[in-house]
């Protein structure tokens, strides 16, 4: 019991001073006949005894009703049991520096031991479909705890998670021999923050945004995700406003009232389809970077001179100094990332002397690397186009687009 000050002093205080003016003022029914007078001394001890007697029992019934008030569940916050969100999820690639509109999310959390701490799954989709006809999707399962922080009538959280994100990629029309399709599956860890605002005992409305980190072969991929939805509480919980203000002062004859059992759940509505979009009209073939686009001969050939010789660390500083100057904000396809130098002449000589390959150092775990690359293009989706043109000898699964400002160290 909060903010309450203890009535057995008072009532103590209060019976001493009932005793004091009974035993001044009250004369013994005997004594009547003899009109008023002093009472027999035994008639004093007795009267003193009563009242002392009397105030000792009143104290300790509200002592025991002051702890019986403490104890009380209908007191303290009840921890929500279990509560489901649903919502539109939109997705920000930061590797290929591109925005993804149509998604999806459904969380599940249920407190772990405290009110505040929750165990949480969490199962998310987005889709991405480029003018080239290709198609990406991409779906996480991760897992972790939910740390929550209530306000009056809202309440904050942050998650951490961890699992796995199964990706494909493919095509809509024909697909390309020697291109690779199918799924692949990485490790996936997310953080989060969010903001519940609530609507009653059973729903709430909530946002938030999470920072996703996928690891795929060769680097990591970032993703920034934020989402909007509802939250439905299936067995309420969680207290409301006016169970949260203190309850009436019991009387030592009344007991503190039991709490109402929560009314029976509202059926969920489902939610109403998405509105499909048209597919795009397909875009031009992309262009072969037989000639590097808009380049200049300096930097440029001297790397791909230098490439060719295997001089690897003098190829990769003359492209770095051609990509600061000439192809910021531009695009190329990641072919794959290298450590050992007899790995990347092999890719060189299977490049069979294409003047679109050259590379950009890279450091993986304190190692010196080099991250292989086709062409240089002016925009994201000419440089997804360009996956068609990559040559077959260096084809492989996770080839896609990135921003070349973001890989020169």
């Amino acid at each position: 019991m909060r903010g309450r000050t203890p009535r057995a002093p008072v009532l103590i205080a209060f019976a001493l001073s009932a005793a004091v003016v009974r035993m001044a003022s009250a004369a013994p029914a005997e004594d009547f006949s003899r009109g008023v007078g002093a009472p027999p001394p035994t008639r004093w001890a007795e009267g003193s005894k009563f009242d002392f007697a009397r105030a000792a029992t009143l104290a300790a019934a509200e002592v025991r009703l002051d702890a019986s008030e403490q104890a009380s569940p209908s007191s303290q916050e009840e921890p929500v049991p279990l509560e489901v969100y649903t919502g539109y999820a939109f997705l920000r690639d930061q590797a290929g520096d591109v925005s993804v509109p149509y998604g999806w999310s459904v969380a599940v959390a249920t407190p772990f031991r405290t009110s505040w701490l929750s165990l949480q799954g969490d199962v998310g989709g987005s889709y991405y479909r480029a003018s080239a006809g290709i198609e990406s999707n991409i779906y996480t399962f991760l897992g972790g705890a939910k740390i929550t922080l209530p306000l009056k009538g809202l309440s904050t959280y942050a998650t951490v998670l961890a699992g796995v994100a199964r990706s494909s990629s493919g095509f809509s029309g024909d697909a390309i021999p020697g291109v690779p399709t199918g799924p692949r599956s990485d490790v996936a860890v997310q953080g989060g923050l969010g903001l519940d605002l609530r609507l009653s005992r059973r729903f709430s409305l909530r946002t938030g945004v999470d920072v996703r980190s996928i690891f795929v072969e060769g680097g990591t991929v970032g993703q920034i995700r934020v989402i909007g939805g509802v939250v439905f509480r299936p067995l309420g919980g969680g207290a409301s406003e006016e169970s949260s203000q203190s309850p009436p002062a019991p009387t030592p004859s009344a007991a503190p009232p039991r709490p109402t059992s929560p009314p029976p759940p509202a059926p969920a509505q489902e939610p109403e389809p998405a509105p499909t979009t048209p597919p795009p009209a397909p875009a031009p073939p992309p262009r072969s970077p037989d000639v590097v686009p808009g380049g200049p001969a300096g930097s440029f050939a001297r790397g791909q001179d230098l490439l060719r010789r295997g001089d690897y660390d003098a190829a990769a500083g003359a492209f770095v100094d051609y990509v600061r100057s000439s192809a910021a904000g531009k695009y190329a396809v990641a072919l794959g990332t290298f450590c050992e130098t007899e790995n990347v002449r092999r890719q060189v000589e299977r490049s069979g002397g294409a003047q679109g390959v050259f590379l950009l150092p890279v450091s993986l775990s304190g190692r010196s690397c080099y991250r292989l690359l086709w062409g240089i293009y002016e925009t994201y989706e000419e440089a997804l186009r360009a996956v068609r043109t990559v040559p077959t000898a260096l084809r492989a699964r996770g080839q896609i687009p990135v921003a070349l400002e973001r890989l020169p160290p």
